[in-house]
């Protein structure tokens, strides 16, 4: 097998995730199962395993599996099939999750099938998944994509961890953002809602095992002095006031080498 040092794609999903109060399952479950896998297990057993148990560790012990629907069929919904299920409580840095009862579907991961914590936070049941920055882009954004989260990649280093491994260290982006609505404070809904966005980053600090670490590093609004886009306005195409904050979040993930050097 060759040497992987690029995990950004997958660790961008799972932050998504997690914003939306879920976690993507890494195999295949099957009809009956109990196992709810989660995590990835470290197959050389040099560096511990990334689990995927942790959002729901000490938060909530009932969910929602979801198995998308294949996107090339015309005319289908969202979703394929779905069913709530009881978690067992899973134990501080447990790998994988358990339901406490045999699912009734299947759950693939070529559908991108996933766990959502239910109830769901308020703010991530209206949130969007925004695809280009509204800061960079020619034309104003949609309407709605708002309330939304874009999150990027921001570079990666490589600081030595051993002979025997890399430290892919990254660093992302999550821009959350939302329209401007008369008759309340909205920077005080838009805080507000990052609390809560911020505190579900922050329960899980394997991002739904991909990564041996992560934590939030800094939060920086729209309008604060250090943004490069202090005094600008931006607005959506109905000519609304776009209002945002960004978290960053520095991350790494252990990468064997199996060469090792002198």
């Amino acid at each position: 097998m060759s040497l992987s040092l690029a995990h950004v794609n997958a660790v961008s999903k799972a932050i998504r995730g997690l914003c939306l109060g879920r976690v993507y399952l890494k195999a295949n479950m099957a009809a009956e199962a109990t196992l709810i896998p989660v995590g990835q297990a470290d197959a050389d057993g040099a560096f511990g395993d990334l689990p995927g148990s942790q959002l729901f560790f000490n938060t909530v012990l009932t969910g929602t599996l979801v198995q998308p629907a294949a996107s090339s069929v015309p005319g289908a919904s969202g979703i394929e099939h779905s069913e709530a299920v009881t978690l067992v409580q899973p134990a501080a840095g447990a790998l994988h999750l358990s339901a406490n009862a045999g699912v009734a579907h299947s759950y693939t991961t070529a559908r991108g099938a996933y766990l959502q914590m239910s109830p769901q936070p308020s703010v991530c049941s209206g949130l969007e998944i925004i695809v280009k920055d509204f800061l960079e882009d020619t034309a104003e954004p949609e309407d709605r994509y708002f309330p939304g989260i874009f999150v990027t990649w921001m570079g990666t280093r490589y600081p030595p961890l051993s002979n025997q491994a890399y430290r892919e260290s990254m660093t992302f982006l999550v821009r959350y953002a939302i329209l401007e609505q008369t008759g309340r404070d909205n920077r005080e809904a838009l805080l507000d809602d990052v609390a809560v966005l911020v505190g579900l980053l922050a329960e899980d600090n394997y991002l739904g095992g991909t990564v041996n670490e992560s934590n939030v590093s800094d939060i920086v609004s729209g309008w604060d002095p250090r943004s490069a886009y202090r005094g600008r306005r931006f607005v959506s195409a109905k000519q609304r006031q776009i209002l945002w904050v960004d978290v960053l979040l520095d991350v790494w993930r252990a990468v064997v080498w199996d060469k090792v050097s002198a």
